[in-house]
């Protein structure tokens, strides 16, 4: 199904972001296979990035985790939001797959806010894919913190775009 996709859409435009390609793909792959999922738990995977940058595994350096983010697109607003994207893209040929993105966005809805709401959705298992439904990700961290209060301990925390990483804060 990821293939076949990908054979949609070098059609409709060929040379597109390659992370909007392999996203779609992917996601039209879980949705066509019901997959059960497996490389969700790991929430810090730049959803927007393809190739060696993006981290160790094949999964994240094909750009496979954007499908998550076109997941919580098709559950919000509707899977033909995920197709708004390419005709996006078809219409303004070179942009950047998260203007495409960013544009077929109700208006009012940015895509910071849109993004922020998916890490909620990422945190508490808000979706109603099979794949993510329930599936809360690891931790990044566990902060010890005082009862009452106090100074936290300094913990770096890099993020790549378009990535969250959660933390927790332990009393």
């Amino acid at each position: 199904a990821h293939e076949v996709f990908h054979l949609v859409e070098d059609t409709m435009v060929p040379g597109v972001d390659p992370w909007l390609q392999e996203g779609t793909a992917e996601w039209a792959a879980v949705r066509a296979n019901k997959a059960a999922g497996g490389e969700e738990a790991n929430p810090d995977r730049a959803l927007d990035c393809v190739g060696s940058r993006c981290g160790d595994a094949e999964f994240d350096k094909n750009g496979y985790p954007g499908w998550m983010l076109f997941e919580y697109l098709a559950e919000r607003y509707g899977d033909s939001d995920v197709k708004a994207v390419w005709d996006q893209a078809v219409a303004n040929p070179g942009a950047p797959g998260t203007t495409d993105l960013a544009n077929v966005l109700p208006a009012g809805t940015s895509l910071a806010s849109f993004f922020n709401d998916y890490t909620t959705a990422r945190m508490t298992g808000g979706f109603t894919s099979p794949s993510l439904v329930g599936t809360r990700p690891e931790a990044y961290a566990n902060i010890p913190v005082g009862v009452t209060s106090g100074a936290l301990p300094d913990t770096p925390v890099a993020v790549n775009h378009l990535a969250v990483r959660y933390l927790t804060l332990t009393h």
